[in-house]
């Protein structure tokens, strides 16, 4: 309706003069009085209406075109194919039984130039029909819309930059279909490919086509350039005298408010401030908001070429003005411009409605993007289920819960992992001790003999590995010196030595051969995708999520807070248990971020500022919510309480020494187990953080709790460190404050951020072993307990740890029996020999008295015998017995000792040969 009151100069309908330019502007060609006669024939008039008009652009009248025609681009193998199907075919048809013909077209760059037609003015043909089926009939061609349609858009494909005027109509036609911005992606990624010079089509003729949306908005900007020429030949100006008119304020340029004014002048029809946006931004080529001479002309240019000669006579008489002194000019007063203030509300607006759009079309693509990389990562995960190792993530379904485990223990992150920021690298879990091991370990020869370092260079022996002369050490074995030991002459130079080392360090530090976990530097994030099923929605997610899903799919929506959040960021319960070790804890007043359940809102200014994690850690080692902050509860008290020293340890072990301590061996035992424990653990303090070392944190999210209101309970080793009441009370302050707390950061989403999802400042890095995310919350802390415990379990480290506390343990025992061994051993040792003989003798003297006197008596003697030899028998088999439990009790101390001996042995396998005393060769943290 524009265009045909600009074409039709504000009347209501188009007589022949007008018609022919409204022609002419649709086709960029003049037409004959014939084509007129034609169009005003079928309208039955002698002018037409908007109507007719309308009918006449919407059913293709002035761009006739054949319904089923196609044209294809091919490369040079697909058109010698098909060319020689074609010679094979002969007379026949194509396609047997099908009413296809199919003509191959060669269409160079440059189309040919019509006779009597300027070289700028083409819109390009289909190009040169060199072979065809045997149906195929010239007189069956394809018009000249369709071939300019195709010419065009062959050559947008192929990453082409300059085009006619007329051609650039004929490409916006062809476009229409899509959106400018889907066209200029579509440019961009192609003419990213190509081999060529690098030039901006915002500098080139293309940049038209990114800002017309379809043939009726390209028709609306050439009906006001037509309006605008024949209103100033109307006048009698000239473009330059009408340029220097508008510019009300003498600076060679035309502002919104002057143009506004320009075209109210020349009475326009029907007039807002939407038309005066509409043709300055048809004219402004380099988007400053201004139109200079340049873009002036270009705007107005003439499809005959009128201008160029007008441009040329304006220079001459500029040219002589300045020659020969001051020529006479016409008198031109200048326009008064239009109000600005509504020019300016509608380019404003404009520009928040493309914003607006460009961030719909970004989530639009996005919300594709993921729904194509989650197709892609659980087809994947089924296929990595079948490798060795199995898939990572893992999911594991029970009648309880389904667990969802995502591992960096075998030197490679979970499918689809991403890390932003600085870098992350694998290294082993005992990678300091391995390190220490192998600093520590000796070189040895062939045999497993140490090697013994000389007290000076021995230049004339042979390095038995390297074969060169100069050695430092050689075999320690004593028998190597033997001609015909194995180790005889084995020596070693330095340098085998030294590389022997750094092998063995090599190997320590290599992630392949240990079990291994993740380190990111400061301001490196993890994001770690979600598997399908993993986590059910809450019960009153749904509805929520549903009413949120409003076009796009990923659309995002403010939430209460005025925080813009995910939409697929959904209400759940579930528990995020996660081992990790913070390097360093942040400096005091500043949090670091441990992990967000749902990736931020992609936002700019001061919203990604606002932006917050889910679980956050302070410079006390306090682990909470996005709160923080605002809370800063210090726990010196209870981790001063709660600490155990060394002297903690020493009472404990002492209670081994006490009178009771063979009935309370279990229970001493187990003491003396955790006392030792948690002081090689450092004193670890209950509910917090402690740096380098490994932590099991645990944080429950539930998303049915009372009010709507999601909760988040975290545990740290088993032991509560933020209660949900006290999160919701900071997640209600920080909300009044803006903070855009609550619920936004409580919501699971398609990936968990680890070390991220806040700001870029509160990423500090860390180091992380596994995560496990379970569906649903734990039934009582007993079971958060649990999944601490069978974290610490699978933990290589406190595996070592565990091995040499046992071995401590034992030795204690140990030397708990052989104290009780010594003692009975001492009572052995005060066995008199002496008084035994002695007591034997009168014995044995009493029975040779009773057999001397028994002679004389009779009987009575022989009892008297009897009794004798019954007390000698008596005290003999009493002596045989005492020293049989002697000998029973030193045998029994000689096998604990052996025991003893073999344990330690087999402890000292398991420890790879390094005895306890070598304090030197455990970590810190271990």
């Amino acid at each position: 309706r524009k265009a045909f009151l600009l074409l039709a100069d504000g009347e209501s309908s188009m007589s022949r003069h007008h018609l022919a330019n409204a022609v002419h502007a649709v086709t960029d060609a003049a037409p004959s009085e014939s084509k007129l006669d034609a169009i005003l024939g079928q309208a039955g008039a002698t002018e037409l209406s908007l109507s007719a008009f309308s009918t006449l652009l919407r059913t293709g009248g002035l761009h006739p075109a054949h319904k089923g025609r196609y044209f294809v681009a091919l490369s040079l193998a697909e058109a010698e194919t098909l060319r020689r199907v074609l010679h094979l075919r002969g007379t026949d048809p194509i396609l047997p039984g099908g009413h296809a013909e199919v003509a191959l077209r060669y269409s160079p760059i440059a189309s040919p130039t019509p006779a009597g037609a300027l070289t700028d003015k083409v819109a390009g043909d289909g190009g040169i029909v060199f072979d065809a089926s045997a149906g195929w009939k010239a007189a069956t061609g394809a018009t000249a819309c369709e071939g300019a349609v195709a010419h065009n858009t062959f050559r947008f494909f192929d990453g082409d930059m300059h085009y006619s005027e007329p051609a650039l109509n004929v490409l916006v036609r062809g476009l229409q279909a899509s959106s400018t911005l889907e066209r200029e992606r579509f440019f961009s990624a192609t003419i990213g490919v190509r081999r060529r010079m690098d030039r901006k089509w915002q500098e080139t003729p293309l940049a038209k086509v990114f800002t017309l949306s379809d043939e009726f908005a390209a028709l609306k900007q050439r009906a006001q350039s037509v309006f605008v020429r024949e209103a100033l030949a109307a006048r009698g100006l000239k473009l330059w005298e009408a340029f220097m008119a508008f510019d009300a304020d003498d600076n060679g340029l035309l502002s919104p408010a002057e143009v506004y004014g320009a075209l109210r002048w020349l009475g326009t029809p029907d007039l807002t401030c939407e038309d005066v946006v509409d043709f300055l931004e048809a004219g402004d080529t380099n988007r400053d908001g201004l139109l200079d001479y340049k873009e002036y002309l270009d705007l107005l240019e003439s499809p005959d070429g009128d201008q160029e000669e007008e441009e040329e006579e304006e220079d001459a008489a500029g040219a002589a003005a300045g020659e020969g002194g001051p020529a006479e000019q016409k008198a031109i007063d200048k326009v008064e411009p239009g109000p600005a203030d509504e020019i300016r509300e509608v380019i404003v607006r404009r520009k928040r409605e493309e914003v607006e759009r460009q961030r719909e079309e970004r989530l639009r693509r996005e919300a594709y993007q993921a729904d194509l990389d989650r197709k892609i990562f659980e087809e994947e995960l089924k296929a990595s289920a079948s490798r060795a190792g199995g898939a990572n993530p893992s999911m594991e379904k029970s009648d309880e819960a389904t667990t969802t485990t995502f591992s960096f223990t075998a030197n490679f992150a979970p499918l689809r992992t991403v890390a932003a920021g600085k870098s992350t690298e694998f290294k082993p879990v005992l990678v300091d001790s391995l390190r220490k091991r192998a600093a520590a370990r000796p070189m040895t020869c062939a045999h497993g003999h140490k090697l013994l370092k000389l007290s000076y260079q021995y230049t004339y022996e042979i390095c038995k590995i390297c074969k060169k002369r100069g050695i430092w050490y050689m075999c320690s074995d004593p028998k190597s010196n033997g001609y015909m030991r194995p180790c005889y002459r084995w020596f070693a130079c330095q340098r085998c030595v030294t590389n022997d080392k750094e092998d063995k360090l090599k190997e320590a530090e290599d992630p392949r051969k240990h079990e291994t976990c993740m380190h990111c530097l400061p301001g490196t994030s993890l994001s770690l995708m979600v598997p399908t099923g993993a986590v059910n929605d809450a019960a009153g997610a749904a509805p929520k999520a549903a009413e949120e899903k409003k076009g796009a799919e990923a659309a995002d929506t403010p939430d209460d807070n005025g925080v813009p959040t995910i939409a697929g960021a959904r209400l759940a319960t579930f528990t995020v248990t996660m081992e990790v070790m913070m390097p360093h804890l942040p400096p005091k007043g500043h949090r670091a971020a441990v992990v967000r359940f749902a990736p931020p809102p992609v936002t700019s200014g001061r919203a990604m500022k606002r932006q917050q994690a889910s679980v956050y850690v302070s410079a006390t080692g306090e682990v909470g919510g996005p709160d923080m902050a605002l809370v800063d509860r210090r726990r010196a008290e209870t981790q001063r309480a709660s600490r155990l020293t060394h002297g903690a340890v020493v009472a404990a072990v002492g209670l081994l020494s006490g009178k009771a301590a063979e009935e309370r061996l279990p229970v001493i035992r187990m003491r003396m187990l955790l006392a030792t424990w948690r002081h090689l653990q450092g004193a670890r303090s209950r509910g917090g953080l402690l740096p380098n070392r490994w932590h099991t944190v645990t944080c429950v999210v539930d998303g049915d709790a009372p009010g709507g209101t999601p909760s988040l309970k975290v545990y740290v080793d088993g032991v509560v460190s933020q209660k949900p009441g006290a999160y919701k009370a900071a997640a209600e302050a920080v909300a009044m404050g803006g903070g855009g707390s609550g619920a936004s950061t409580l919501g699971l989403g398609h990936r968990i951020l680890v070390f991220g999802g806040g700001k870029q400042a509160e990423s500090r890095g860390g180091v992380v072993r596994a995560i496990k995310l379970t569906d649903g919350a734990p039934a009582s802390d007993e079971v958060v307990m649990g999944y601490h415990r069978a974290m610490e379990a699978s933990n290589p480290l406190y595996k070592s740890s565990a091995t040499m506390i046992q071995a401590l343990v034992r030795g204690m025992l140990t030397k708990v029996v052989f104290k009780k061994l010594a003692a009975d051993a001492a009572k052995a040792e005060e066995f008199d020999e002496e008084a035994v003989n002695m007591s034997r003798k009168v014995l044995q003297e009493a029975l040779e008295k009773a057999q001397k006197e028994a002679a004389g008596k009779g009987k009575e003697g022989d009892e008297a015998v009897a009794e004798a030899m019954k007390n000698l028998a008596e005290f003999e088999a009493s002596v045989q017995a005492e020293l049989a439990a002697i000998e029973a009790k030193v045998e029994e101390m000689q096998n604990i000792s052996a025991k003893s001996r073999n344990d330690d042995h087999l402890e000292e396998n398991e420890r790879q040969g390094y005895s306890d005393g070598d304090s030197d060769y455990y970590s810190e943290s271990e």
